[in-house]
């Protein structure tokens, strides 16, 4: 059985690679790595509070790319966590099940034993 540590590590993959694929990174040198939140809040601060022609247009395009990017984090995010739910679930249900089927063969076996000896 697959261990659910193992399912949400690949679904956070899947999901980072779908994310890159759907909305690559800007092409812009400051905007990698960790500083990269910093980098869109001051951005987003110059656009608001006005900026030169020349960079509001770029600005924008990079704040709506940026957006839908933590949107789709978000989503990912999401499926992350049902998937882990859906796990528990899927692990609650085979238990279950197995529970079941276990005491339904017992008392199956006791009513044979009864009838028999009776």
């Amino acid at each position: 059985m697959i261990e659910k540590s193992t399912v949400l590590l690949l679904l956070s993959y899947c999901g980072g690679w779908l994310e890159s694929l759907m909305f690559p990174k800007p092409h812009d040198d400051a905007c990698t790595g960790a500083g990269e939140l910093l980098n869109w809040r001051r951005k987003f601060n110059e656009h608001r509070f006005g900026l030169k022609n020349n960079e509001s247009e770029r600005t924008m395009k990079f704040d709506n790319i940026y957006l839908h990017r933590l949107v789709v984090v978000a989503a990912v995010e999401t499926v992350v966590a049902a998937a882990s739910v859906v796990v528990v679930v899927e692990v609650v249900i085979v238990v279950v099940v197995v529970v079941v089927v276990v005491v339904v063969a017992v008392v199956v076996m006791v009513v044979v034993v009864v009838v028999i000896v009776v």
